[in-house]
């Protein structure tokens, strides 16, 4: 909802009907229906049409050949292009782990198992004590109407 609206019931995709402006929701990524450019080409003609030209960045550097050197996020400069998947965890040129790093030890594993086994038992003991709770509970409160 617009804040220019200033208390209009007004929905997204209308008009602000003070200033004209369309109301869009912030956290969406404007299509090009919206006037969005839908791709970096798109763009560079838009800034080159509105700085009579020549593109140019903050410091006055002309941007015409510069192509972004990152992975593009889906939607911003249109749909993503065919690029093998990026590693971005890789910081330090090695190759993503597809391997467990160590062994799991036998002696270990039997361990896990049994008390696996040991906190199964305890909860059904757990459980039993419950049901003879809530059965001695139900038989006193028969015993009391």
């Amino acid at each position: 909802m617009s804040g220019l609206a200033n208390g209009r019931d007004v929905k997204e995709g209308d008009r602000d009907p003070v200033t004209g402006r369309l109301i869009l929701d912030p956290l969406k990524i404007p299509t090009a229906e919206q006037g969005a450019p839908g791709t970096w080409e798109e763009y560079l003609k838009m800034r080159q049409q509105k700085e009579g030209g020549q593109a140019k960045d903050v410091m006055g550097n002309v941007i015409d050949d510069v192509k972004p050197s990152y992975a593009v996020q889906d939607g911003t400069w249109g749909p993503p292009k065919e690029v093998e998947k990026e590693n971005l965890d890789d910081v330090f040129g090695k190759k993503p782990v597809s391997e467990p790093v160590f062994e799991v030890d036998p002696e270990i594993a039997a361990q896990q198992a049994a008390r696996k086994q040991q906190e199964a038992a305890q909860q059904e003991e757990v459980e039993a004590k419950m049901a003879r709770w809530l059965a001695e509970a139900a038989a006193k409160k028969a015993q009391g109407q």
